[in-house]
């Protein structure tokens, strides 16, 4: 599902895919990805939404007898996915990297094959790169740290919101006060229990 010239970041094996295809929350179906561009320098990147005319979405759960239908040439750049409610997508802790788009040349071709098949939209954000802004590209790992003295639904909806993108997630127990409820729930989700004290709440 990933453009030509796009290639994953990191090192993601299997099990970092077969980790987001089994969610723990079974209503996720897909995930959009972070979006490094490559321009004049091989070790220098851009993460500035330089597509963002463009879904981000790259990777989907696909079930049996499930048809992804219409016809999209746009779409047919990124491969074909199904059209899925926000509600049902995350954010995936996976980078795509582009280079196509590092000299000129590639950048008008892509631009005038955009405008060619949706002649409403301007694309001419492919060619600008006034407000080009490069950085070092490093590791990107994510440890979340949150210290917690009290769970319940509350603790669900962020367990949901950080796991696809956390690379591991961490909760302060507020002097043993989290119940055999909440430390069941953080297992089910992989997060890593350790004491701490929170003064004056």
């Amino acid at each position: 599902m990933l453009e030509t010239g796009e290639s994953v970041d990191r090192q993601a094996t299997r099990e970092t895919f077969e980790r987001l295809m089994r969610p723990v929350n079974p209503m996720v179906l897909g995930y959009v990805v972070s979006e490094f561009y490559s321009w004049d320098e091989t070790d220098r990147w851009r993460a500035d939404g330089i597509w963002g005319k463009m879904n981000s979405l790259r990777f989907g759960r696909i079930f049996p007898g499930r048809r992804i239908g219409g016809f999209d040439q746009i779409a047919s750049r990124n491969g074909y996915l199904p059209v899925l409610p926000i509600e049902m997508v995350r954010i995936s802790n996976i980078g795509v990297i582009c280079k196509e788009l590092c000299d000129e040349e590639h950048r008008r071709l892509h631009h005038d094959f955009c405008q060619q098949i949706e002649q409403k939209l301007n694309w001419d954000h492919l060619l600008d790169t006034s407000k080009m802004a490069s950085y070092p590209f490093s590791d990107r790992t994510l440890s979340v740290y949150m210290p917690l003295h009290q769970g319940g639904e509350k603790l669900l909806a962020w367990l949901d919101h950080v796991w696809s993108w956390a690379d591991e997630i961490v909760i302060g127990n507020d002097s043993s006060q989290l119940t055999l409820e909440d430390t069941a729930l953080l297992k089910a989700w992989g997060a890593r229990v350790v004491p701490c004290v929170m003064n004056g709440n």
